[in-house]
């Protein structure tokens, strides 16, 4: 499996230079040829995992941005609205919030 990194005439200590045997080496090719498509397979499930589950989830991302800035400027102009209330409206109060609301922010003018 190891090509030796010495010169091959020289014997050296404690270790005697065999060749690996076929059989040996054949399984050896196999799991290397086994291993390589692993990979192949591997990666294009990651691929595979970008395209249908991260790209989707990042358009969604995408669309729920401007409905967040929606809320939050919905939000804001009630909190503007029940600061501007002019005294205490009592139950008339919804009447008079749909009422004048609706005139002054189509106008851009205050309440």
């Amino acid at each position: 499996m190891y090509s030796s990194t010495g010169d091959p005439n020289e014997r050296s200590e404690g270790h005697e230079i065999k060749e690996t045997p076929r059989p040996i080496m054949m399984r050896t090719v196999k799991l290397q040829q086994a291993y390589a498509e692993l990979k192949n397979d591997l990666l294009e499930e990651v691929n595979a995992v970008d395209t249908r589950i991260i790209k989707p989830a990042m358009d969604a991302k995408d669309h729920i941005q401007p409905l967040k800035k929606v809320i939050k400027k919905r939000a804001d102009k009630k909190a503007w609205i029940n600061v501007a209330l002019p005294g205490d409206c009592g139950a008339d109060s919804d009447r008079w919030i749909s009422r004048n609301t609706s005139r002054a922010l189509t106008r851009g003018g205050r309440i």
